[in-house]
């Protein structure tokens, strides 16, 4: 690609893998190197790297100065063709619908009457033959450009389609939606309704299955009256009923068509644990569980068919095995040409001849690399930050401990370079969901703190996705309890090893996270001695009363989320008050920063000015930094930087390294 320095080969082939197995921290020190932290708080300079569906072509995201921009490029010709600015909308996307259509997803805060807000999800079209964006659903006049799923793209009879589920309204002029699903024609710029729900009953949510020819085959619904979920065929025209389970929270879930026929995956509880089926659609009957090679796979599906093609697992790092041999010969290559690193597979041709990948490892870096399979070549796209190099990349290392009623937590460290593992400054740094989970990777966020002497601790603790049922189950109950002291028993165990200074701990996390750094405070006062959060949660009846309810009915899966995890069955229980931050302000021993974007549509604003509110009551120190017309997700350059600054400028006075 022209657009980046560096085209050379990056390795070649046949280099022996090197097993990294799980190690204890012990570390040598290391020459002192690292990036600015302005590095670590851009935006990603590559992002989304998408190749084309034959290969011809590399779309991805970048940042220049302060703007998103989509540049899309010849492989052949190493020479731009197009590029197109994103304009105020957030780029979340790309995604290719045949060679010369690329779907671009994009979102902006949406605010309802009431004034609570959600993150609106919307579908652009950029025509690379007209050069022009489009919005599909302007072609359709009961429709509202509302994403509720990703797009589905297709190739029927040679022309480039894409199904968009989204919402209709059920006549023109009326003030209310239903769930739709639409079919676009992007060649012809023709949008038709596929299927919707039934007027009557506009609140069950929809979703819909297409083939490989482009005909739709399955349509899901959960039923929040009967609270079950409905899986049904297209009989002769009509939907039928083919198989149906009760769901209080999560449903079974359609991970796409088998490699055989008149087949598709489900995933499902079965003993109380996930599990892999097959599912007939002749007769609507599950076959044999396919065995799994560890809890939490996921799958990987050919986005031209649907159909099923791999699956990735995780165990401290990634890991992906493919159905058909060849492919899986071709990735093995892959692997073996980087040896001890992190391969996270980011896109590929339809016949997987060419593909892109995320490399992390002190050897690459952090960045993209384009593998030609056939010419056995790699050439490197670009770093994944602007002025971050391979060199200035903290180390990271996956750890085990034990809480205290003996439950295994994994977690990773981040080591600052050139000091020794002895009497460090921690930095906690508990990740948001609850139920994600911290993988091996280039975390920006843990990278800058590293960078600035702090070793950082990323437990993935009890209710974290990834470790089997049994473990997240764990977590029930346990928002603000067990959850919360897996954090502190971690730091015990790295006190207790030698390696971290009791005296020197503050936690600093964001979403879930930043409301387990408000109960570190909290509820755990001795242990840390600052706490950062950064859009977190403090007063959970406000969150479930304001915020959950009113955006889907009174009674939902969103509040039953929530009452699982809090481990009681109505809002007035008094767990709710007692497992909110703002109601144990009196507590605080710590000085707390508070950090939130006023433009939040995940977690309101409102529940670190209530925070703040509480703190300055009880007379506690505290600093709030507002992020002006800035997101969840730290979207904008400017308050993600301003972000970074306040939070190490506030570890330093409180924690100095």
């Amino acid at each position: 690609m022209s657009h980046v320095k560096d085209t050379g080969n990056l390795h070649m082939f046949g280099r022996v893998l090197r097993v990294v197995a799980i190690v204890s921290i012990g570390l040598v020190a290391e020459a002192v190197v690292a990036a600015p932290l302005e590095a670590y708080a851009r935006l990603p300079l590559y992002e989304n790297v998408a190749i084309s569906p034959d290969g011809s072509r590399a779309a991805f995201v970048t940042t220049i100065g302060n703007e998103r921009e989509i540049i899309v490029q010849s492989l052949s010709s190493n020479t731009g063709i197009v590029r197109l600015k994103a304009g105020p909308q957030m780029l979340r996307d790309l995604s290719w619908a045949g060679d010369e259509q690329l779907l671009v997803t994009v979102s902006q805060p949406l605010e309802f009457l009431g004034g609570s807000q959600a993150e609106n999800f919307g579908l652009q079209n950029f025509d690379l033959r007209r050069k022009a964006v489009f919005d599909p659903m302007s072609w359709a006049e009961e429709s509202w450009n509302a994403l509720s799923r990703e797009p589905i793209a297709r190739s029927v009879n040679g022309k480039p389609f894409v199904f968009v589920q989204s919402i209709a309204r059920p006549r023109i002029g009326e003030r209310f939606f239903i769930p739709a699903l639409y079919r676009v024609n992007l060649k012809d710029q023709a949008t038709l309704l596929v299927d919707a729900a039934p007027v009557s009953d506009p609140k069950k949510s929809y979703g819909w299955t297409v083939d490989t020819q482009g005909d739709v085959i399955l349509q899901s619904v959960y039923d929040e009256e009967t609270k079950r979920w409905i899986l049904s065929a297209k009989r002769n025209g009509k939907w039928q009923d083919i198989y149906s389970e009760g769901a209080l929270v999560e449903t079974p879930s359609i991970v796409g068509l088998a490699p055989e026929d008149n087949t598709i995956l489900v995933k499902k509880l079965v003993n109380g644990d996930w599990t892999l089926l097959r599912l007939s659609l002749l007769d609507g009957k599950f076959g044999e569980a396919i065995p799994e090679k560890c809890c939490g796979s996921r799958y990987l599906t050919d986005p031209k068919s649907n159909r099923v093609i791999g699956t990735l697992w995780l165990d401290a790092m990634h890991h992906y095995e493919f159905f058909n041999k060849r492919l899986q010969e071709s990735w093995n290559q892959v692997v073996q040409s980087f040896p001890g690193e992190e391969l996270t597979l980011e896109s590929w041709s339809n016949d997987f001849k060419k593909v892109v990948v995320k490399v992390f490892g002190k050897q690459t870096g952090a960045a993209y690399v384009l593998i030609d399979l056939d010419a056995k070549q790699m050439s490197r796209v670009g770093n994944f930050y602007a002025g971050i190099e391979a060199a200035d990349i903290a180390t990271v290392r996956p750890i085990n401990y034990k809480a205290a009623d003996g439950l295994q937590i994994n977690a990773y460290v981040t080591l600052p370079s050139g000091r020794e593992a002895k009497n460090l400054p921690l930095v906690v740094m508990p990740h948001g969901g609850p139920v994600t989970r911290e993988t091996f990777k280039f975390d920006w966020f843990a990278q800058a703190l590293a960078s600035k002497g702090y070793l950082v601790l990323q437990p993935n603790f009890r209710g974290s996705w990834g470790f089997g049922r049994k473990f997240e189950e764990a977590g029930y109950g346990e928002w603000g309890r067990k959850m919360q002291t897996d954090l502190s028993d971690g730091v015990r165990t790295l006190v207790k090893l030698g390696i971290v200074d009791a005296a020197r701990v503050c936690i600093v996390g964001a979403s879930y996270g930043g409301y387990a750094a408000l109960a570190g405070a909290t509820m755990e006062p001795d242990v840390y001695r600052c706490a950062v959060s950064v859009a977190g949660l403090s007063d959970m009846k406000e969150v479930i009363d304001e915020y959950v309810r009113p955006q889907i009915s009174k009674e939902n899966r969103s509040l039953r989320f929530y009452y699982r995890f809090l481990g009681v069955d109505n809002i007035k229980h008094p767990v709710v008050a007692e497992r909110s931050p703002v109601k144990h302000a009196d507590k605080v021993k710590a000085p707390i920063l508070l950090i939130h974007g006023d433009n939040d549509a995940v977690v309101p604003f409102e529940q670190s000015q209530i925070m703040a509110n509480a703190l300055k009551k009880a007379g506690k120190p505290y600093e709030f930094v507002k992020l002006k017309s800035e997101d969840h997700w730290l979207s904008k350059a400017e308050t993600r930087l301003q972000m970074l600054q306040a939070v190490v400028k506030f570890l330093e006075t409180h924690n100095p390294p």
